[in-house]
């Protein structure tokens, strides 16, 4: 099952959950059965049809949110003129903002009264999909194992990782691709999506978890479901009153179990290295391991350490972000290519020139052209249409007097800003290098006049320019960019993530042509506030013939 094949049952679950929800805001309204006191049930406005018809159509406005989010605040964001606006949704207000002033009034906010860990904890529903993990609404200095794991540690890891990353990725690719059906003309032919799925999953295991599980298909296969598992339980425990979580959750998770694959797995693993931690301790001659696990156990504090549950339940919490947000991001870079197939070849030359073992170095940092091609095809393509998220735990008033009560949900609106001709030079038009610097731009001019696909000027014509002077920003920059967050809760992952991405949509480029099988079909379902790309939209491979027969090496293009 993917995302996209998992449209029914969340359509289902859905459904039925507003449906549920209509029928007991009904009966609690109409019968007065939230009251202890019998005098205020008498007291109690007598039934009424307009009215209960009118909670019904606000209850089917909030359920169209389900299908139409992104559209909804689209909408919404156009005719706001740049004030905070709303939108409902089946569970909650959202109050949306659109300025960076009040982006930085909400980083600023303390967490007692703005949570980032509370929003989370509503989407995910994590007490019943994540084995148990119930976090706190705050956190404060108690996640700073995590934070400096991904930041410090595996950022300064990268230029070791990422070379066993690609090797395993080529081979990997190589197989799967093979595997698809051939067309008439001997062309492979098959969706792309779970293939890029399962690579990011791939990368992502041996970098959290290391090279064992990584090569695990069984533990692969139930952390990709328990990803797509965890979204069906949280949707339809989202839709459900407040009493019927705790036995509905519990079924839920009986039936729909690859968490616990994943989880006993993971526990077996991490107690194994507090074993081995021991051991070495004592003398005796255990090998050190390089990955988050590991990270993650050095970083924390002896006057408070994380156990295994801890450990195996932050590892699961960054397992779903990062391979949901990684691989849909990917898919729509490699759908980008394929309505851009020129651009293809300016990308290869790029890597060509540079080198692998020259990224490598740079812990993935470099790229110019193809970190401003995925900035500006997440740019178009935003996987969330809000970020910034926060609940409202106390009454949160902004500097103009805009108040927002707890319980709501606050957020920048990302998918709105990222087209609003106010910030940028035709926010429609596909710029792939919109963010390079001049200095960048002119360099990679000078190395291409020569080679032997590109003509005497391959970036000059209007859609290799740089529209806008001002805009030269990496990709993993959060000054003016929102994939990843804003101030004090962006990812600090996010170079692991931008470097194992671009070695993806790399291998892709350099081994492959890939095209669309049918260019006008629809490619993205929406979610609430995300779209997803169609895990059924199948694409036409072709083995890249200078590539293979050039031969893969870490020196060039591997």
């Amino acid at each position: 099952m993917s995302f996209s094949s998992a449209l029914p049952v969340l359509i289902w679950a859905a459904s039925f959950g507003s449906l549920v929800l209509v029928v007991w805001a009904l009966s609690e309204w109409a019968l007065g059965v939230w009251k202890d006191d019998i005098e205020t049930r008498r007291r109690a406005a007598p039934f009424s049809l307009p009215r209960a018809l009118r909670l019904l159509k606000s209850r089917l406005k909030a359920l169209a949110f389900v299908f139409q989010g992104p559209a909804i605040i689209q909408a919404a964001y156009q005719q706001s003129n740049g004030a905070p606006f709303s939108v409902e949704t089946p569970n909650n207000t959202i109050v949306l903002i659109s300025d960076w002033h009040r982006i930085k009034e909400i980083n600023a906010a303390p967490e007692g009264t703005l949570s980032l860990l509370a929003a989370a904890k509503d989407i995910l529903q994590p007490k019943h999909t994540m084995s148990g993990f119930d976090w706190n609404d705050t956190r404060g200095s108690d996640g700073a194992p995590l934070q400096m794991t991904l930041r410090s540690r595996l950022a300064g890891y990268l230029p070791i990782l990422l070379p066993e990353i690609r090797r395993d990725l080529a081979a990997f690719i190589d197989k799967r691709t093979g595997s698809l059906p051939r067309n008439k003309l001997g062309e492979m032919q098959g969706p792309i999506f779970p293939i890029i799925l399962e690579a990011v999953a791939r990368a992502n295991a041996r970098a959290f978890f290391g090279p064992e599980l990584s090569q695990n298909q069984e533990f692969l296969i139930a952390s990709i479901k328990t990803i797509e598992q965890t979204l069906i339980m949280a949707e339809v425990l989202r839709m459900v009153p407040g009493f019927l979580l705790p036995y509905l959750g519990q079924f839920l998770s009986n039936h729909l179990n690859a968490n616990k694959i994943m989880n006993a797995t993971l526990t077996e693993l991490v107690a194994q290295r507090f074993l081995d931690r021991d051991l070495r301790k004592r003398g005796q001659n255990i090998p050190e391991y390089n990955d988050c696990i590991q990270w993650i156990m050095d970083h924390c504090p002896k006057h408070k350490p994380w156990g295994v549950t801890r450990i195996v339940h932050e590892l699961i919490a960054v397992w779903f972000g990062s391979v949901h947000i990684a691989s849909t991001t990917a898919c729509a870079a490699v759908f980008d290519l394929c309505d851009h197939p020129d651009l293809v070849d300016i990308l290869r030359q790029e890597i060509e020139h540079t080198g692998w073992l020259e990224f490598d170095k740079s812990g993935g940092q470099i790229l110019p052209l193809m970190d401003s091609f995925m900035k500006e095809s997440a740019r178009l393509n935003p996987i969330e249409s809000v970020s910034t998220r926060r609940k409202v735990l106390k009454p949160f008033h902004f500097s103009d007097g805009t108040t927002v009560q707890p319980g709501d949900c606050i957020c920048s609106a990302p998918g709105g800003m990222n087209r609003d001709p106010a910030v940028w030079c035709e926010p429609d038009e596909f710029y792939p290098f919109r963010f390079v610097s001049p200095q960048a731009y002119k360099h990679a001019n000078t190395y291409m006049k020569d080679a032997p696909r590109a003509s005497a000027m391959p970036l000059s014509g209007d859609r290799y320019k740089i529209p806008e002077a001002g805009k030269a920003t990496l990709y993993t920059d959060i000054s003016d960019w929102q994939q990843w967050g804003t101030g004090k809760g962006s990812c600090t992952g996010r170079w692991y993530a931008s470097a194992a991405l671009k070695v993806i949509i790399g291998l892709l480029v350099m081994k492959y042509d890939i095209a669309l099988v049918d260019p006008a079909a629809e490619r993205y379902f929406s979610w609430r506030t995300f779209k997803y790309p169609y895990a059924s939209t199948h694409v036409t491979i072709r083995p890249n013939d200078k590539f293979s027969q050039k031969g893969p090496s870490d020196s060039d293009s591997s």
